[in-house]
């Protein structure tokens, strides 16, 4: 029933297609919107009265917008978020206590962005009024908090009396399933057809051009760094469900997805050859095995040892050669950086740079930051740097950018996001391995690149930061599988 009024808008839009050349536009447009109006009234008025479809919608949009963060919000940011935006107006309408409710109770964690946005404004008023500062000023900070930091975990406020357990679990499936989907359309998109019938030749190419780098596709941008976070999500999402496998609750199918989804996920990490991201996902791939094989049975860590030793033996003698020339130069860049030397571009020598001409700078943005004039100050320094740095925009760590822009609070409230959720597991006494894994993952990944200031990076970050705090609880149902069923396994 709710279908009907989606089904029938579409054939009223494509009859309208068919006649928009025609005198007759204007009157079918008017059918279309009063046809569809109508059709809208009658929907709300059964959902008002079915409360389980009323549920189902909203858990359903809540699967949908994991599946969108994984997949198409890397290339199209404005369309993921308008689509979120309408999901919680959903689910604002239909539950308004509901909401009201889980705002009061994590007051503290929403109000914080907006107390951040104080600050920064303040900073920049006070600025106008008793200094000259001959840079340019910019919102970039602020849009980033309003739009991410402040209304993301309000919209997991509003969706969270109709996530269960269950429902979590799906989304985290359909995220790594949306982030599978990308990374094939990529690959397609950088190999084509030759991928079958080149298979050698393309996959040299693949892991020479570093799956592409960044590059246009499909209308939008992707850049490699951001798309290497999501990969890491995804494949140490799936790797819980599969150290996490119980034959007696759930359905060998469920197993085989999720070894699948790991399995292409590796793949598409090595033809990334970013090694902040392949280090990041190894800690908490590490931390992961360690947790699994003290739970688990003398049976399984024999099995496990057994096959993590014939895969590092497989990965010794097919290690690509793109991964052997990277460590070369990085042997390389350090042998210069340890004579002084900065030239020669790389990856090692630029972040060092920076890290050296930021600092040496830290008397003027150490305590209260630079606000609102962070971009044009670091581009000013970086152009006249002896460190080479050119060309660069962002000092490539999270923490150092917000501690530039917001001195020491902005430190603290970046610092925040990342061990809020570790520090209520400690609190209440229970710890749950995916959220403590990919935390640690995205740590790691923050000190190699600016993954809480890009766009393509950002609302995978501030969506899973604040999902581990906010849905705490339900994780450690999901990782004791206690999942609210009627009878049968889970699928």
């Amino acid at each position: 029933v709710w279908c009907f009024p989606i089904i029938k808008f579409w054939i009223l839009s494509l009859r309208y297609l068919l006649f928009f050349s025609t005198r007759k536009h204007g009157f079918i447009l008017y059918l279309i919107l009063s046809s569809f109006l109508s059709d809208l009234r009658i929907f709300a008025r059964l959902l008002k009265r079915n409360g389980k479809m009323r549920n189902n919608l909203r858990s359903g949009l809540f699967v949908i917008t994991f599946f969108l963060l994984g997949s198409i919000n890397v290339l199209y940011n404005t369309f993921f978020y308008v689509f979120v935006i309408l999901a919680f107006l959903v689910n604002v309408v239909m539950d308004w206590r509901g909401f009201q409710v889980n705002m009061r109770k994590e007051w503290r964690y929403w109000c914080l962005p907006l107390l951040f946005s104080v600050y920064v404004l303040l900073h920049y008023g006070c600025s106008l009024l008793f200094a000259n500062v001959p840079y340019k000023a910019s919102g970039g900070i602020l849009e980033n908090v309003f739009l991410y930091f402040f209304f993301v975990p309000l919209y997991l406020l509003s969706a969270r009396d109709v996530v269960t357990a269950r429902v979590l679990r799906r989304a985290l499936s359909a995220f790594c399933w949306g982030v599978l989907l990308f990374n094939f359309a990529k690959l397609f998109c950088c190999t084509g057809w030759a991928l079958f019938s080149d298979t050698e030749r393309v996959l040299h190419v693949l892991y020479a051009g570093r799956f592409g780098g960044n590059m246009e596709m499909l209308g939008g941008f992707v850049y490699l760094e951001p798309q290497a976070v999501y990969i890491c999500a995804s494949a140490l999402t799936a790797y819980f469900f599969m150290l996490n496998y119980d034959k007696g609750k759930e359905r060998l199918g469920w197993l085989a997805g999720n070894v699948f989804v790991f399995v292409c996920s590796l793949a598409f990490l090595s033809f990334t050859v970013t090694k902040g991201a392949v280090l990041a996902f190894a800690a908490a791939f590490v931390f992961l095995s360690v947790v699994y094989c003290i739970k688990r049975s003398w049976r399984f860590r024999l099995v496990f040892a057994g096959v993590v030793v014939v895969c590092i033996l497989g990965i010794s003698f097919t290690l690509p050669g793109a991964y052997m020339s990277r460590l070369k130069s990085m042997k390389q860049e350090i042998v210069r950086l340890s004579d002084g030397n900065f030239r020669g571009g790389g990856s090692v020598t630029p972040r060092w740079g920076l890290m050296k001409e930021n600092f040496s700078h830290l008397d003027e943005f150490g305590i209260w930051g630079l606000g609102l004039y962070k971009s044009d100050m670091i581009h000013d320094w970086y152009e006249h740097s002896p460190y080479h740095l050119k060309g660069i925009h962002n000092a490539h760590n999270t923490f150092v950018e917000y501690w530039l822009s917001g001195g020491l609070l902005g430190l603290l409230f970046i610092l925040y996001y990342f061990l809020a959720p570790l520090i209520k597991m400690w609190k209440e006494r229970k710890w749950n391995y995916l959220p403590v894994a990919i935390v640690i993952s995205m740590f790691v990944a923050a000190n190699t690149c600016a993954i809480a200031n890009l766009e393509d990076s950002l609302p995978v970050v501030v969506f899973m930061l604040s999902l581990f705090y906010l849905y705490s609880a339900l994780f450690k149902e999901v990782q004791d599988k206690r999942y609210e069923l009627k009878s049968g396994n889970i699928s």
